[in-house]
């Protein structure tokens, strides 16, 4: 009957959020009753593989991910991706005008191509990241076990950056295969990079 009760709490919430809905911490113990601390658990824990955010002391879901897209969500998407300088400016105004079909029809942008990559390991691998969870996968033919950190693309190439055995090393995302991610977490060096 308890899990019957925080499953309907977590779906509501979800619906809330998918909706577009901001609440306070109060309002959602009080709808449930249940404690504050419930709720907190409910949001930080529970929930914590959705991007809420929380302003003026209430939550809400990013706006991304609702399909609603900001100037600055865009801003960091370049910036992020690496194209942030292939543009003389990024600010408001160039940005508006990048985006209107009638006027981007100006520009023509070529580029090396990308190499393909599997999206389900992409996003397996990247959530073994920021959980801090260990992996084991094979490359070039041999069994390696490391520790996660960073996903790098250099030169349209994506590399793993990972801790194997005490030492550095970078690997080729393509060359990845028969990822597994460990549900334990371990602790980053200090000096990683």
């Amino acid at each position: 009957m308890e899990k019957d009760k925080l499953s309907t709490r977590l779906v509501s919430i979800l619906q809330c959020l998918n909706n577009g809905e901001r609440f306070s911490l109060e309002e959602l113990a009080q709808e449930f009753n249940v404690s504050i601390r419930t709720i907190q658990r409910d949001l930080h824990e529970r929930l914590a593989f959705i991007p809420i955010k929380k302003e003026s002391g209430k939550y809400f879901l990013e706006g991304y991910v609702l399909g609603k897209l900001s100037f600055k969500d865009i801003q960091n998407f370049a910036i992020l991706s690496g194209i942030g300088r292939l543009y003389p400016s990024l600010d408001k105004e160039f940005l508006n005008n990048l985006l209107n079909e009638k006027i981007n029809k100006a520009f023509l942008i070529k580029t090396k191509s990308y190499e393909t990559l599997d999206r389900e390991v992409f996003e397996e691998l990247s959530a073994a990241i920021i959980a801090k969870y260990p992996i084991s996968f094979h490359y070039k033919e041999k069994c390696r076990k490391a520790n996660p950190y960073k996903l790098i693309n250099i030169d349209h190439i994506w590399y793993l950056l990972a801790d194997e055995n005490n030492t550095l090393k970078t690997f080729a995302f393509s060359k990845i295969t028969q990822l597994r991610v460990k549900k334990k977490k371990f602790l980053p060096q200090k000096k990683s990079f």
